[in-house]
């Protein structure tokens, strides 16, 4: 019979105290801005606010940080070690949402929206990895296979050649792409695995070496560079969608246009994130965010999803008048996109119930403890090699 690891060797207890509330508050407030950038590029509400649409852009700016911010936070928080048992967990929360969203939508809203489900849908479904309908955690997936040899290096490595390697990485990948051509490429586009992995050592930089660092910056100084970057990349925007475009410098263009992997918005990435880790937060607030941090990916999953995404956003605004002014719909936008992760939050929550049910973080845990088993025996096999 199959032996699962025993429950005293089940460390999620402390895996919850090690977590860090300023981290996960990030990916909570990173969330929600997902499903708040993912309402103002709506098509529904374009054409049904069409005379906001400039206004609909330039909030479309202020939404763009949420990828580069979970890029660095998963280098934040994973240099140290990269557990195939989590993504093994990971990989199996998404494929059961890819599966039980379409199994629900298509029994209760079939006659409604008249789905029809070809072959190549059926099989995005049930293998999420290879299909960008997840795009983010494709790319993820692709970044992790070379996480063991990049947490090496950088475990290995001295802080000056890292610092080095990160000013190399933001000179080639952030700026001097952006003065080559200001369109995105297949080679550092902004849903690209090396994008990504460019975040992750940004990211592990700062949780290698400044986040117990008592010297670092108060929470002024980084909230004084969240507006700085963020009104960058909203006046250069303004002159674009406003006025001429070329009173504004060529170069100055394609450095600061908005992009989600324009040096601007990392730059602002990264002041949001170290602006919420030097937050403090007493014991009954962590527990309350961390909480909720370690089930916010959910949402993402959720809402998200290739059959509920269309659904969902008309739904929420089918009855808000076309008279409404914008201030009043921004808010609409923030109240309705926290309500929805609240939600999926809820629907998580269940799902996590579901899974340690039937002990899926044991059976990840059992096969990674099979793989390192594995490795351990081909190291002692090597090590036996070489001392003859």
């Amino acid at each position: 019979m199959l032996k699962i690891i025993p429950k005293n060797n089940y460390k999620l207890k402390k895996i919850m105290k090690e977590r860090n509330a300023g981290v996960d508050f990030c990916r909570i407030i990173g969330m929600i801005d997902i499903i708040v950038y993912h309402i103002v590029i709506c098509k529904y509400l374009m054409n049904k606010y069409k005379s906001y649409s400039k206004q609909f852009k330039l909030i479309e700016i202020l939404t763009q940080w949420h990828i580069s911010n979970f890029g660095i936070i998963s280098g934040l928080v994973g240099f140290k070690t990269n557990k195939y048992s989590n993504l093994l967990y990971l990989f199996l929360c998404v494929l059961f949402y890819s599966v039980a969203i379409h199994y629900i939508i298509i029994k209760f809203y079939k006659n409604r929206y008249g789905f029809i489900i070809s072959q190549r849908q059926l099989r995005n479904y049930f293998f999420p990895v290879i299909t960008n309908d997840y795009w983010y955690f494709s790319t993820y997936f692709k970044m992790y296979l070379f996480l063991p040899l990049i947490n090496k290096g950088i475990s290995l490595i001295y802080k000056g050649e890292l610092i080095i390697i990160i000013l190399s990485i933001i000179g080639i990948l952030f700026i001097w792409k952006d003065l080559i051509s200001p369109y995105p490429n297949k080679f550092c586009s902004d849903r690209s695995a090396i994008t990504l992995l460019a975040y992750f050592i940004i990211g592990a930089y700062f949780g290698k070496y400044n986040l117990n660092d008592k010297k670092n910056k108060n929470i002024f100084y980084y909230l004084y560079l969240i507006i700085l970057f963020c009104s960058i990349s909203y006046i250069t925007n303004y002159l674009m969608y406003y006025n001429d475009f070329s009173k504004c410098k060529l170069i100055l263009k394609r450095l600061l246009y908005n992009r989600t992997n324009s040096i601007a918005m990392v730059l602002q990435s990264t002041s949001i994130i170290l602006l919420f880790i030097k937050i403090k937060y007493n014991k009954c607030i962590s527990k309350i965010i961390s909480f909720l941090g370690s089930l916010s990916f959910s949402s993402y999953l959720i809402h998200n999803h290739m059959d509920l995404r269309p659904i969902l956003i008309p739904y929420l605004f089918e009855k808000t008048s076309i008279s409404i002014s914008f201030a009043n719909l921004v808010i609409l936008f923030v109240i309705k996109g926290t309500l929805v992760f609240i939600s999926c939050i809820f629907i998580d929550y269940l799902r996590s119930l579901l899974f340690s049910f039937f002990k899926i973080r044991q059976i990840c845990l059992y096969f990674e403890k099979i793989i390192l088993s594995l490795c351990s025996k081909i190291n002692e096999n090597e090590n036996n090699y070489k001392s003859l």
